[in-house]
């Protein structure tokens, strides 16, 4: 056999191999590789430095009324969003979703803290499938007296308070608490859960049954957001109000800690919360000083609202500055129903400007320490990783040049 014959034999099957490589890539194109989905989770972050807002409910607004007040503010977290005291409709659930999910289209930063009665049961209440609490279930729910009758929710209302160290009422508090996060809430805010312990005088020393139910309760809605939604959530529950001698001892399994502006604070226009006492009874139970939400809740609030606008104002501004120096963070009163508005009340700019210098204050003279700083772990931000379809392509590239080099050596062969 010639020289010639043997070389073209060799370049032909070069060539053929060439073929079958190029088909292999593209076999490798069209069969994709497998790849490991990489679980990320919510990053909730409820720290010093962030602007929150009181704005109860946010369904009073409009979405794009709401986004314009919190861009307008600054506001990064809203602050009981919606409150679960009285019975509450089904279909609120799902305008909630709504207007969560379309604030968060537009301002995807913003986190809501929902809130949620834990002592407080309206007669004639209703799971949130619609069917009614039957009188058997009631008496697995509510607090009884040594009489066998149902204990009021103080004296003026008429509602009954509920005992979580009976399972039922925890299943009944949970219901609710899980239809809040499905309706997409970041945080839950548990309103009097020491209701009892405090009639009981048992404030200082909370009784251990009821700290047991609360830390159930914290684990089994922390677990469902988790097991569903790959959340992380954040609880906290009412510390009551801040008082000349400190406050009632905070409980554990809390992430953040809020309190209220003292009612005489309010009243004489001079900063009277013993925040020496509080600090020291919350570093008894938690060995540090937790986030701390300082807000103007509603007895305080409505009295806050009878006064004159320059009093008010005035009162914000200590209120902001006492909140610098005690390094917790100022929960500014934006609006709560018909009870308060900053816009009616003539506060509005003043919150604007006060919320302004949040963020300054954190940045340049690091007045705010980050104390708790609760975020999930996220996947670091890298280059867009090499796929199966992109080696294919360099692959083929490289097999159709050394076929078309073969096929064109193969030509000089046959035609010297």
């Amino acid at each position: 056999m010639s020289g010639v014959k043997v070389e073209l034999m060799r370049a032909r099957t070069l060539a053929f191999s060439s073929i079958l490589l190029a088909l292999a890539v593209l076999s490798l194109i069209l069969i994709p590789l497998p790849t490991t989905a990489i679980p990320q989770t919510n990053s909730v972050d409820i720290s010093n430095g962030k602007v929150v807002s009181f704005y109860e409910s946010i369904l009073d607004s409009s979405i794009d009324g709401m986004i314009r007040v919190l861009s307008d503010t600054g506001t990064e977290i809203v602050f009981r969003g919606y409150f679960k005291y009285r019975s509450a409709s089904p279909s609120e659930f799902q305008q909630l979703r709504e207007t969560i999910d379309g604030v968060k289209a537009r301002l995807p930063w913003v986190q809501f803290i929902g809130g949620i009665t834990a002592s407080a049961f309206n007669p004639g209440d209703y799971w949130p499938n619609g069917t009614r609490v039957s009188a058997e279930q009631l008496k697995q729910i509510l607090w009884l007296l040594p009489s066998g009758a149902f204990a009021h929710h103080y004296e003026d209302l008429d509602m009954y308070v509920m005992d979580i160290t009976k399972p039922l009422a925890r299943q009944f508090i949970l219901a609710y608490a899980y239809k809040l996060v499905d309706a997409g809430f970041d945080s839950l805010w548990f309103d009097e859960v020491t209701y009892i312990p405090w009639i009981l005088n048992e404030q200082d020393n909370p009784n251990p049954n009821y700290v047991a139910a609360w830390h159930q309760m914290v684990a089994a809605v922390k677990d469902y957001a988790l097991t569903k939604y790959n959340k992380t959530l954040l609880v906290s529950m009412n510390g009551d109000w801040l008082k000349t001698s400190g406050a009632r001892t905070p409980w554990p399994y809390q992430d953040f800690l809020t309190v209220s502006v003292n009612l005489d604070t309010v009243k004489s226009g001079k900063m009277q919360d013993d925040w020496a006492a509080y600090k020291a009874q919350v570093k008894r139970v938690y060995g540090y000083t937790p986030t701390i939400l300082y807000f103007i809740d509603y007895t305080p609030l409505v009295a806050l609202a009878s006064q004159p606008t320059t009093a008010q104002i005035k009162l914000l501004k200590l209120f902001y500055e006492t909140s610098i120096r005690e390094q917790v963070i100022p929960v500014f009163p934006l609006h709560y129903g018909l009870t308060y508005d900053a816009k009616w009340q003539g506060t509005y700019d003043t919150i604007k400007q006060l919320a302004g210098t949040i963020s300054t204050v954190h940045t340049l003279t690091s007045v705010y320490t980050s104390t708790t700083t609760v975020t999930t772990t996220m996947p670091a931000k890298t280059s867009p990783p090499v796929t199966a379809l992109d080696l294919g392509l360099v692959a083929l590239v490289i097999a159709m040049g050394i076929a078309l080099a073969v096929l064109k050596r193969n030509k000089k062969h046959r035609h010297p």
